[in-house]
């Protein structure tokens, strides 16, 4: 036969020998013909499949005879509410039973279906016990004595007011049923949902009425008379005939009473006769009941168990299991079926059973399959397990995989969920290539390999089958070989592989040899695929080896130059082979480069290095390699390159009193050099500089600083191309540069003692004991610094020069000026009068007397004092005055009747000791106020910078022992911020504080328990600027400077406006002789001070004999200085 013919498209033996071709094709179905999806035809509203004709021949095949599935058999929720009432003289054309819960003694009880009860609502059935529940109850254990009506017993029209001891609601097998429907003994939680409840009608023998009552379990009703029926469901419309339900025969109560006697009720007796009989004897429990369907799939009479395969006939009249809905059907798994007769059964989570359930047309069938995991079962590995006759159809039956669990899950004892019926799937052609490997080459004197496997990709649509070699007779198929022999040298051989298509898959007719590639290497000869395209025949041509290596030489180690590139080291192109028969002495090789077997290589790398390579003989393929390694080993030595010179350095290394420029040179020719400066290492990252390393381009400036010893350690290194970098040179350079003698400015303000001091140098500032009249108070800006002699308060202080630039300030104190209060004087109406009347100055610590005068035929009715009643006399006296007051007077008719007519108030009274205040004189805001307004006397308006030398200080004119706190921005600040002392009141904020501070404008209060005073200070940040001290120096300045000495003599210097520290004067002295005017203006502005609320408290009385000589002191004091002013500008002129 010759195989290089065309490709066979029939399927026409590839082989001469009829029995070859069989050989090949074993076990593969001929002639099949798959049934079409339209043959199926399930009869509307049953859910039964029908076939065609029995014993008929279609296609060379027996087909399955056309029959229905039993309606005891299989029911769908359609068929167990339709197809099983009874007729209405209790008969029934179609009689089912179900499984559903168990007895009382264990056993599996069995219900009549009576289809559905329209009293119930949704898909339901009623259904009636076959068999008692218990087979031995008492009605009610007492048959003497009536019972209390209960709520419970049932619904009446009218209750009554008690019932017999036959009283169905009231009794004990009524409560027995209620707590069994409950009862895991008896039914599984799943089938307790699954028990509807039944409103049924019973009578009342007693009251004669009926009542209703609600249960899952209810007896049957019956009628003493009406002998051999019964009646169920919620209106009794379920008539039963005890010829059809007998069940099994036992006597069992009814929940009818007995009419003729309050103690009996009905039951029905062995023989299906309606009597009466004592409540207080035992009879059989037949209870009725209501199945909810809405999770019912379909009932079905075959068996499955748990872990088995099992398989049978189902008998007539066989007891059915419902099936219940899972939750979703691929919780359990999925099933389908094929047109080539396959079912495929896969499950999800649990373990569960394929079912295939038919009709042979004579008896309804089952078959069940234990499905682990996976399961493929054909439709003729059914027949067989059945022992049918006749094929069978897969679109005529029902197939579905079920699980059976309990409540808790357990594969046990539970109810079975059903997953939905197989679907039919149309198989799909494979198409592209197919692989199979793991078949070995043959080789000389070896057996042939008969395994291998389908590559994985493609494996869940190909199988591979079987695996056969044939000997080559001419360009035919030989003989095939035999397991145990062996290759020839430079033999043609065939392999032929069997290939089977996975469940769902089909070959494609058109697939060609080509499409199936094999590890072997031969040549496509033939594709052939059978007719049901499940099986595929692929043959391809192979020679063997004509000779046998024995040992293959490896190369000698080679050496190279550093940096050599693989391609340029004239690596070994062939090497020594020795064959058996000698046909061959080298053979070419290959060197794999890029996986390199042990050692690395990186040109760039100048060191020494060395690595293996791995090569491969390319051209003994006509060998046979069998046992020899065709793979060997190359070593190359990679020598090291020479390393540049180290840099060298033109300036000795060593310690040098100025500066050094270092020049660093290499021997190499055109090597670069990188260096650091800080003593690390130099170091290159992917040939950049990295860290602190830098390319040398220029002499290093080696610099030093004037008073101290800087070393700095050059370490460098030279690198060229081609070539190791040098070794790491370090030069180590010292320069001590003597430092420079240096001084430190000290300006003393208002003293003496300014000049350029060194650090630690012995330094005494002097001021003079008076300044324009005003003692010495105490230096500021001395924080910080060390004092040797003296302090802050003494004229002269020694300290030592701080190495930094101070300003010192020397301050000097003002006269005190007390505070002036308010007393306000009037008269109530009219009748007389007070003196003086009106506002009243008074000066702080003075004595102030009022006089009242009333008016003839008036007398004092009563006086108030601050708003209290004191006793009336001609006058009251105020004593030490400290605070603000008023007085008021009220004068009567002798006799005890009120003034006729309002006297006018008498004009306000200027005070005797006080003039008005003068315009410069703040207004007190509130007359009335008991709070006074105190001035600042030193560091108003301040501005103070982080550059400032010192703290901020500012005076206020109040007594130290009334000061109770300071506030910045209208908020307490805490005491540690600053410092308090006396000299009046002086307050130094800290420079620390100052320096938390926002820069810019901040408010400042100074308060004391009796009043406060109010300035502003500036912040300013990172300035240089003595703006502080500069203000201090302004306010001083000004007392110094403000006198003028103009060419007619006349000398002008404010003594005190108020505002601030340094201002001696208000009024002018003339240098003529004009001495009482000076002295006279001098008295004014003292006075005018003295009217304001801003000053501190002072003692005395009204004569103020002690001011005016103060005062006069003062002046002559102030007159005296600015004389000897002008002297001295006269001498320095």
């Amino acid at each position: 036969m010759n195989i290089f013919r065309k490709k066979a498209r029939t399927g026409a033996a590839i082989l001469s020998a009829a029995a070859l071709l069989a050989g090949i094709f074993a076990g593969v179905p001929r002639g099949v013909t798959v049934a079409n999806a339209a043959d199926t035809a399930d009869t509307a509203g049953t859910g039964s499949a029908v076939v065609t004709a029995a014993g008929s021949a279609e296609n060379g095949r027996a087909v399955q005879s056309s029959a229905k599935l039993s309606a005891t058999a299989f029911a769908t929720v359609d068929n167990l509410m339709n197809d099983f009432t009874p007729n209405a003289d209790g008969t029934a054309d179609n009689v089912a039973k179900l499984i559903f819960g168990k007895d009382s003694d264990g056993n599996a009880l069995e219900w009549y279906v009576l289809g559905k009860d329209s009293g119930v609502s949704g898909d339901n059935t009623a259904i009636f016990a076959a068999s008692p529940i218990i087979s031995a109850e008492k009605y009610e254990d007492n048959a003497s004595d009536n019972k209390t009506y209960e709520e419970a017993f049932g619904q009446y029209a009218a209750n009554p007011a008690e019932v017999y001891p036959n009283h169905y609601g009231a009794s004990d097998v009524r409560a027995k049923l209620n707590s069994i429907a409950g009862d895991t003994k008896y039914f599984i939680y799943g089938e307790q949902r699954a028990l509807n409840k039944t409103t049924v009608s019973s009578y009342d023998a007693d009251s004669k009425a009926d009542y209703t009552t609600s249960n899952e379990l209810y007896l049957p009703d019956g009628t003493d008379g009406n002998n051999g029926q019964l009646l169920a469901g919620s209106g009794n419309d379920k008539v039963l005939s005890m010829n059809t339900y007998s069940g099994s025969g036992n006597a069992f109560w009814l929940r009818s009473p007995d009419n003729t006697a309050s103690g009996n009720a009905l039951y029905s007796n062995t023989s299906g006769d309606i009597q009466g009989k004592s409540v207080s004897e035992e009879a059989g429990v037949r209870p009725a009941a209501n199945l909810d369907l809405s999770e019912v799939k379909f009932a079905s009479a075959a068996v499955v168990e748990r872990g088995k395969d099992t398989s049978g006939i189902i008998t007539p009249g066989s007891v059915m299991t419902p099936r219940y809905k899972a939750n979703n059907s691929d919780d359990i798994g999925w099933v389908t079926y094929n047109n080539t007769g396959s079912i495929c059964a896969e499950r999800n989570s649990f373990m569960i059973s394929l079912v295939v359930q038919g009709n042979d047309g004579t008896n309804d069938w089952y078959y069940t399959k234990n499905v682990y995991n996976k399961e493929i079962v054909t439709a003729s590995e059914i027949k067989e397990a059945l022992n049918l006759s006749s094929d069978i159809d897969l679109d005529k039956c029902k197939i579905w995989i079920e699980t059976t669990l309990t409540d808790d899950f357990t594969l046990s004892n539970g109810i079975g969920y059903a997953s939905d019926f197989a679907q039919k799937i149309t198989e799909e052609e494979i198409t592209g290539y197919i692989s199979v490997r793991n078949i070995d080459q043959p080789i000389p004197e070896k057996q042939f390999d008969r395994t291998g496997n389908v590559e994985y990709k493609i494996s869940n649509k190909v199988g591979l089958k079987s695996i056969k070699w044939y000997e080559r007779d001419d360009i035919n198929l030989g003989k095939e070989v035999a397991e145990d022999e062996t290759a020839d040298y430079g033999t043609w051989y065939y392999i032929v592989i069997e290939l089977a298509a996975q469940y769902g898959y089909i070959f494609s007719n058109d697939t060609y040899p080509s499409q199936v590639s094999t590890s072997v290497s031969a040549s496509p000869m033939r594709a052939d695929v059978s007719d049901d395209q499940k099986t595929l025949v692929v043959c391809k041509v192979l020679k063997t080896a004509d000779d046998r290596l024995i040992s293959i030489e490896p190369p000698q180690p080679i050496q190279v130059e550093a940096g050599t590139a693989y391609e340029d080291m004239n690596l070994p192109e062939k090497v020594n082979i020795t064959t058996k028969f000698n046909t061959r002495t080298t053979a070419s090789v290959e060197w794999n480069t890029e996986y390199i077997k042990s050692g690395s290589y990186d040109p760039s790398i100048l060191t020494e290095q060395t690595v293996t390579l791995r090569g491969r003989v390319t051209d003994v393929y006509s060998i046979n390699v069998d046992n020899v390694w065709e793979y060997l080993e190359l070593t190359i030595n990679i020598k090291a390159a020479d390393a540049a010179e180290a840099p060298t350095a033109d300036i000795t290394p060593g310690t040098y009193t100025e500066n050094q420029s270092v020049i660093l040179t290499s021997a190499t020719e055109d090597a670069v050099i990188y260096y650091t400066t800080d003593g690390s290492e130099p170091a290159l990252a992917d040939g950049v500089p990295s860290g602190t390393t830098k390319q040398y381009t220029a002499p290093i400036a080696v610099k030093g600083e004037a008073g101290q010893s800087v070393e700095t350690t050059i370490k460098a290194f030279a690198v060229k191309s081609g070539m190791n970098n040098s070794a790491v040179e370090t030069f180590t350079y010292t320069i001590d540069i003597p430092a420079p003698v240096k001084k430190y400015t000290l300006t003393v303000v208002d003293g003496l003692g300014s000049g350029e001091y060194e650090e630690n140098e012995q330094v005494t500032i002097t001021a003079d004991e008076f300044l324009y009249g005003m003692p010495f108070w105490a230096w500021t800006g001395l924080e910080g610094v060390t004092i040797v002699s003296g302090s802050e308060i003494d004229l002269s202080v020694t300290f030592l020069m701080p190495a930094k630039d101070i300003t010192v300030y020397a301050h000097y104190d003002y006269p005190y000026i007390p505070p002036v209060y308010i007393i306000e004087a009037s008269v109530s109406g009219a009748g007389g009068s007070i003196s003086p009347s009106g506002t009243i100055y008074v000066d702080a610590g003075c004595d102030k007397t009022f006089v009242f005068t009333p008016d003839e035929g008036f007398e004092i009715d009563k006086l108030l004092v601050d708003g209290k009643q004191v006793d009336a006399s001609q006058k009251y006296r105020f004593w030490y005055v400290d605070d603000n007051h008023s007085i008021e007077v009220t004068f009567k008719k002798k006799g005890g009747q009120e003034p006729t007519t309002k006297q006018e108030p008498t004009t306000k009274q200027e005070p005797t000791t006080k003039q008005e205040p003068t315009t410069n004189q703040e207004s007190t805001t509130n007359p009335t106020s008991t709070q006074l307004r105190y001035k600042i006397l030193d560091g108003a308006d301040s501005k103070w910078s982080e550059d400032t030398n010192g703290n901020l200080m500012i005076r206020g004119n109040g007594e130290f022992s009334k000061f109770t706190c300071v506030k910045v921005d209208g908020s307490i600040i805490d005491a540690s911020n600053y410092t308090a002392r006396e000299g009046s009141t002086i307050i130094t904020l800290k420079a620390e504080y100052l320096d938390t501070l926002a820069e810019g404008s901040h408010s400042f209060e100074l308060v004391w328990t009796d009043g406060s005073a109010y300035t502003t200070f500036t912040v300013a940040k990172n300035e240089d600027s003595d703006d502080n001290d500069d203000s201090n120096d302004d306010n001083d300045a000004d007392g110094a400077d403000n006198g003028s000495n103009t060419g007619n003599g006349n000398v002008t210097g404010n003594v005190n406006n108020g505002a601030g520290a340094g201002n001696i004067n208000n009024g002018t002295g003339t240098a003529n002789g004009s001495m009482d005017a000076g002295i006279s203006e001098t008295k004014a502005a003292e006075e005018n001070a003295a009217a304001s609320a801003d000053t501190s408290p002072k003692t005395g009385d009204a004569s103020h004999t002690e001011f005016w000589i103060m005062l006069m002191a003062a002046a002559l004091a102030g007159i005296a200085e600015l004389v000897m002013l002008a002297k001295r500008k006269g001498k320095e002129e």
